[in-house]
């Protein structure tokens, strides 16, 4: 009997069925990526490679759903901190933050000229009244179907962490906002910032409702400052020796618009601190 030959057969056997296995799971990479991700030439180079390791490898197609479904969650995970722009550093601090993209214009700033005058004040603070530590504000608007259009705000803050009783936010802020008009007052919670690397950074909020004045702007841009019911989340964490502070502030139907629930969390979580 041609031993050579069997031995030659049944290698060729087994190359063919493994060829098929890795066939079978490229099919399955490709599939996936086509359901989210559209960069086809990293598509075409992440099956390949993933495929190429698991053959040199030798291992089953078992091993190959894990890796596959390990990397799609890494990637998908990074893909989600896309929407916010880079590390932006506050100024006087150590402390950087990221916010979300829907954002787009540069930081408002108390007496710039917006439209050939100063700037609202009321645009700038979450409340009126002296605010330590506000470092940068966001305004975005959502627009109605009839050109109206509707605020959201993001606050940076962030002091340097003091002793007693006011370097202590978790105890004095309740007190500062019970001093404005509201409708309920939540207690804290405790919160996870989401990090891009799939940890989790611990936040203290809270959340303060009731109505708020806000600025609309017509088609033409002219504000018209309104009284709507409103929402206020307060986001305080330590960091490097500092008390940072996220603030939204929005009316009430606009939170699920802008998907408040997604982009606080991973705000929170993008904070970082230099060396």
């Amino acid at each position: 009997m041609n031993h050579s030959f069997l031995r030659k057969t049944v290698s060729n056997s087994k190359l063919r069925v493994h060829f098929m296995e890795n066939s079978m799971f490229s099919r399955r990479v490709n599939m996936r990526w086509n359901a989210g991700l559209n960069c086809n030439w990293y598509k075409t180079l992440l099956s390949w490679t993933i495929v190429g390791l698991s053959v040199a490898a030798g291992c089953g197609t078992g091993d190959y759903e894990k890796r596959l479904d390990k990397c799609l969650h890494d990637l998908q995970a990074g893909s989600k901190f896309n929407g916010l722009y880079g590390p932006q550093l506050l100024a006087e601090t150590p402390i950087s933050l990221r916010v979300p993209k829907m954002f787009l214009d540069p930081p408002l700033v108390e007496g710039a000229m917006v439209n050939g005058k100063p700037i609202d004040p009321r645009r700038v603070k979450p409340f009126q009244g002296p605010l330590p530590g506000l470092k940068l504000t966001y305004e975005g608007f959502v627009e109605s179907a009839d050109g109206l259009k509707t605020p959201y705000h993001c606050y940076l803050l962030a002091m340097k962490k003091v002793p007693g009783p006011m370097g202590d936010p978790v105890a004095s802020l309740p007190m500062l906002l019970n001093t404005v008009p509201h409708d309920s007052l939540s207690g804290w919670s405790d919160i996870q910032g989401e990090t891009p690397s799939g940890g989790a950074i611990p936040w203290k909020k809270i959340r303060m409702t009731g109505n708020q004045e806000f600025v609309n702007l017509n088609k033409a841009g002219e504000e018209r400052f309104v009284q709507m019911p409103g929402l206020l989340d307060i986001y305080v964490h330590e960091e490097a020796g500092f008390v940072v502070m996220i603030v939204w502030r929005m009316p009430n139907d606009l939170e699920a618009k802008i998907e408040l629930g997604k982009w606080a969390p991973m705000v929170a979580g993008s904070i970082t601190a230099q060396q």
